[in-house]
């Protein structure tokens, strides 16, 4: 069956907001709210957001699949490039087993050659398909568990403090000059800072020298126990 791929149009995403919240129900909520928030934030990012895209794949007229592709630039051996990512890659229940996420990845793959990218990425929470399609495992991450009473109880906290919206920008260059020096680190967009903020279980401490963020620590707080309140973990997510 021959497939069409384009960018979504406003019109489209109601559909497209549809196959995502049943292709993800761990992660999404199948109600009038949740959809109209989720639409309206796509149809922002479509619309605002330069470096994300979304497209869908429309066989015999009808959309049966979709994803979010990002154009990243990456520090290659001090040398800055463009990386493709690709992202929410969704396809419709009813046409599951018919080729759908694979001719989505392809022509995400390709479009990225036509651009003369080296590189594409993506999340692979399907190791066997990726794999196919031509995708490594990626490297080694280690998990590091530490004890509250291993951090020293000295020192002084001058300049320590907790960030919040107003500190966007703040956040945004401190991590830039740490990827513009480090190999295989990724630009961050105005849209990745965003999100960082956005989530309500997310603390974010950052060191201030003056006007300056030398750094910062983004964690949230993990329920650990169902009958001990005071049994919490705290799962730091980045740091700079």
């Amino acid at each position: 069956m021959s497939s069409l791929i384009r960018k979504l149009e406003e019109s489209d995403i109601p559909s497209f907001v549809e196959i995502a919240i049943n292709a993800y129900p761990g992660t999404m909520q199948n109600t009038p709210e949740f959809k109209e928030r989720l639409s309206t934030i796509i149809t922002t990012q479509q619309e605002k957001e330069k470096s994300i895209e979304f497209y869908g794949i429309f066989r015999e007229g009808k959309l049966v699949g979709g994803m979010r592709i990002h154009y990243f630039k990456m520090n290659l051996y001090s040398k800055m490039i463009e990386v493709g990512g690709v992202g929410l890659v969704a396809v419709d229940l009813l046409h599951k087993k018919e080729k759908v996420a694979k001719d989505l990845i392809s022509y995400f793959i390709q479009h990225f050659v036509n651009r003369d990218a080296s590189l594409v990425a993506l999340y692979p929470f399907r190791p066997d398909f990726y794999k196919k399609m031509g995708f490594g495992y990626g490297t080694k991450i280690n998990h590091y568990q530490i004890e509250p009473s291993s951090f020293p109880a000295r020192g002084s906290k001058e300049g320590l403090v907790f960030l919040n919206q107003m500190h966007k920008e703040l956040v945004k260059e401190c991590y830039n000059q740490y990827a513009y020096s480090t190999h295989g680190m990724m630009l961050k967009s105005d849209h990745d800072v965003e999100t960082m903020f956005k989530h309500p279980d997310n603390k974010m401490v950052g060191y201030l020298n003056g006007d300056k963020l030398e750094g910062y620590l983004l964690f949230s707080f993990k329920k650990m126990s169902d009958t001990n309140f005071v049994h919490n973990n705290a799962s730091s997510l980045f740091s700079v």
